[in-house]
């Protein structure tokens, strides 16, 4: 208990200290360069608003990116759940073992999503290669 006080007093000490020392003009500055990014970009895509139909590639590749986000926050809790009860079990067995058990389950579920999307990218870049012809201009 005495360790979990000590903790949270150096993060409140070092989320107060790194606020005070912002500087905040470059933080607005910062802010500023963001929105107009965002607004440069919004105006040179049409900002999805656009009267040509969406390129399905384009739709397939955001899915596979919120999946792979998704399957990233899945395993980091399993894995927080997983060490908090590995930590919380007080010297018992079936607790410990069940919590190595949601680890390593963890681990290879990741394993296994990555070795599939690896496999996946590189089927479709060697079936983009072969269908795709490209004319080489030579001078």
């Amino acid at each position: 208990m005495k360790f979990l006080k000590i903790f949270l007093i150096v993060v409140v000490l070092l989320v107060v200290s790194v606020t005070v020392l912002v500087d905040e003009s470059v933080a607005e500055e910062t802010m500023a360069n963001t929105i107009k990014s965002n607004i440069a970009a919004g105006a040179e895509y049409g900002a999805g608003y656009s009267e040509d139909p969406p390129d399905p590639r384009r739709i397939i590749e955001n899915v596979i990116r919120v999946a792979l986000a998704m399957v990233g926050t899945i395993f980091l809790i399993y894995v927080v759940i997983g060490g908090y009860t590995y930590l919380t079990a007080q010297g018992e067995e079936e607790k410990q073992t069940r919590a190595i058990k949601t680890i390593t389950a963890a681990v290879i579920g990741l394993i296994v999503v990555l070795t599939a999307y690896s496999i996946t990218l590189f089927v479709g870049t060697k079936v983009r290669q072969v269908t795709t012809y490209e004319v080489g201009i030579t001078k």
